[in-house]
């Protein structure tokens, strides 16, 4: 969102050069007036463009994301239900269930023939 007005307004004021806010920042922080040139365009124009696109760029960035957390756009829940599919062999548990009763059953044997 940020990047797109960014650049939106960068080259807006490059063709506007007095849209508000980026020149008089400019100048307000001491920024001379000379006719040094980056990529062909003056500074005294391109500064207050990126000013300019870092003032929207924020001030827009802002406000979606007020606007998209007051309409909870920026709290995604989704309803998604998880399913897990657990197969037992029942025939696996009754043989250990009859293991352990027939163990149970020596063992208390043992302890009836010890005892006679």
């Amino acid at each position: 969102m940020f990047l797109g007005v960014f650049a939106t307004v960068v080259a807006i004021t490059l063709g506007y050069p007095s849209l508000p806010f980026g020149s008089q920042l400019y100048y307000a922080i001491g920024g001379v007036n000379i006719n040094y040139l980056i990529l062909g365009i003056p500074i005294t124009t391109l500064v207050p463009a990126v000013f300019n696109g870092v003032i929207y760029g924020f001030i827009v960035w802002l406000i979606y994301s007020i606007a998209s957390g007051a309409i909870g756009g920026g709290k995604k829940t989704s309803n998604q239900s998880i399913q897990q599919n657990v197969s037992v062999k029942v025939e696996d548990k009754e043989k250990a269930v009859q293991t352990e009763k027939s163990e149970d059953k020596s063992d208390t044997e043992k302890t009836k023939e010890t005892n006679k």
